[in-house]
């Protein structure tokens, strides 16, 4: 009889075990299924007395995010003016937009140290199978050009729409604040800085150098038979941020460096656009837009209100991003 009550208190025991064994797998399921989720709760309860920024306050959410500035609500005309000399149809028609809300701007295009330990594959740490798997000929030339001019302080390059939408979703778990790719009407209102032209050097296109890292004298060296500004910057390829002059709002490197994407789908001009600030999410959206130039786009593509597209997957050596973070209103 005593040895049934042992039996079965070592079975209860082993039972007890399993049972706990059971729930524990259970929550390590539970916590990978919805580990997203758990993170964004977690960083809003860190963030709860976040202080919201004052129009014009540059801020950041954390040591290693990027630096935001707030940007007040306005209203501009998106895309090409009538008679604008380098316009072409893709800009037009010319339309106002209102933003009617704050928002934070990234100060510069999100770099290769604000993107480390992110689940975003940065061109200069891209895997070697995913670059042979992607790229082919000139195109894995230019990933691996990447991995060689670039530094900390360099834009992230090489990096696919998806890629730069994967890094905002990641950084917004991370803080618990909204982080996303700019409207295409976000961007331009961001890059023009209330000025009507769509470059800051106007009519003197020698004085690009000063502002923006474009297709120069340096880069033409290089690679001779390119079009380019009769300046010369100093870089053939990515330069550190902020090495330009910045706009009226603040920002560095909305024109030049390297494309940056933005949330929309491509349309072949600006009939039937938004005109409150959102993005324009139908259309073709297996191309999305991407606004700025280059460091390698000839002077007439360099402009606010210029623009390009690409695939989703698309990646090269000028293209990066820049983010917004939305202000809770």
């Amino acid at each position: 009889m005593e040895e049934l009550t042992a039996g079965s208190g070592i079975r209860r025991d082993h039972m007890a075990a399993l049972v706990g064994a059971v729930v524990l797998a259970a929550m390590i399921v539970g916590y990978v299924l919805n580990r997203g989720r758990i993170e964004h709760w977690l960083a809003v309860q860190r963030n709860a007395g976040a202080v919201v920024p004052a129009e014009g306050e540059v801020f950041r959410d954390c040591p290693t995010c990027p630096l935001m500035k707030a940007l007040p609500p306005g209203q501009f005309e998106q895309g090409a003016a009538a008679g604008q000399a380098d316009a072409t149809p893709i800009e037009l028609p010319q339309h106002r937009v209102s933003i009617i809300y704050a928002l934070g701007v990234g100060v510069y295009e999100i770099t290769v140290a604000s993107s480390r330990n992110s689940p975003m594959p940065p061109g200069t740490r891209a895997p070697l199978p995913d670059v042979q798997r992607l790229v082919a000929g000139q195109r894995r030339a230019q990933l691996e050009q990447c991995r060689i001019h670039a530094d900390d302080h360099s834009s992230v390059a090489c990096v696919s729409w998806r890629d730069a939408r994967e890094y905002a979703a990641w950084l917004s778990r991370k803080t618990g604040q909204k982080y996303r790719l700019p409207s295409d009407s976000e961007w331009e209102y961001a890059a023009r800085a209330g000025a009507a032209q769509p470059r800051p050097w106007k009519e003197h296109i020698e004085a690009a150098c000063s502002s923006a890292n474009v297709a120069d004298q340096t880069a033409a060296q290089q690679y001779p038979g390119w079009k380019v500004h009769p300046c010369s910057d100093g870089y053939t390829y990515t330069a550190p941020v902020g090495s330009f002059q910045p706009n009226a709002f603040g920002l560095y490197d909305t024109l030049g460096n390297v494309f940056e994407w933005v949330q929309d789908c491509w349309h072949p001009d600006y009939r039937g656009a938004p005109t409150d600030g959102s993005a324009w999410l139908n259309g073709d959206c297996s191309q999305r837009d991407m606004r700025g130039g280059s460091w390698f786009t000839a002077p007439p593509l360099v402009s606010a209100s210029a623009r390009n597209r690409f695939e989703e997957t698309y990646r090269s050596n000028s293209v990066g991003f820049r983010l917004v973070r939305e202000i809770p209103q």
